[in-house]
């Protein structure tokens, strides 16, 4: 046994466990950030932990939202909910408020342009922040969230999608699904 291939992991009440030659799944998170953590990977982790997984490691990739509409420095934005993280942006408003109709750019997703165009009539520009769009998530297994998902979730190749506001046993079974669907997971 060398070193090299041994993991030596300091566990809760110090307990110490020694993993040789570990082999872990690999699962790539999709999300946005703020919140801060991101949800998603916040509940995927702590779904690996509550439960009895085999060797995962969750291989974030974040899009930061401010970089998205960094360009926006005079117009308004239109986000889909009060994240608070973006109450400090000065020209921001939120839709599940229902603010009084301004020239903004809407920051959300297809669910986020049929709420506008269904409260205020019309279709605004809009930047797309759905993670199914802005990620490619190519053959490796992933996780992301979507709103246009309601219940469970949905299997799309190595992709699991869950619901935006998912539940920690929905993101549990998700990640289970995938690694259904990669068998020699150690």
């Amino acid at each position: 046994m060398t070193a090299s291939e041994t993991l030596i992991v300091n566990g809760l009440y110090e307990h110490v466990n020694f993993i040789h030659r570990l082999q872990p799944t690999i699962i790539d998170v999709f999300d946005l950030s703020p919140p801060e953590p991101p949800r998603l990977l916040d509940m995927a982790r702590r779904a690996l932990g509550n439960r009895d997984f085999p060797a995962v490691v969750l291989n974030p990739h974040i899009q930061r939202i401010p970089e998205m509409v960094r360009h926006l420095v005079d117009k308004p934005i239109l986000f889909p909910c009060g994240v608070s993280q973006l109450r400090s942006m000065a020209r921001a408003f939120y839709l599940d408020e229902r603010p009084s109709r301004q020239d903004w750019v809407l920051v959300g997703c297809e669910r986020s342009r049929q709420i506008h165009c269904h409260v205020y009539g019309d279709d605004p520009p809009r930047i797309a922040l759905c993670p199914k769009r802005l990620f490619g998530t190519g053959s490796a297994l992933a996780l992301l969230r979507c709103c246009m998902i309601e219940r469970s979730f949905e299997l799309a190749g190595n992709t699991a999608i869950v619901p935006w506001g998912a539940e920690l046993s929905i993101v549990e079974h998700a990640i289970r699904a995938l690694l259904d669907l990669h068998p020699h997971s150690s």
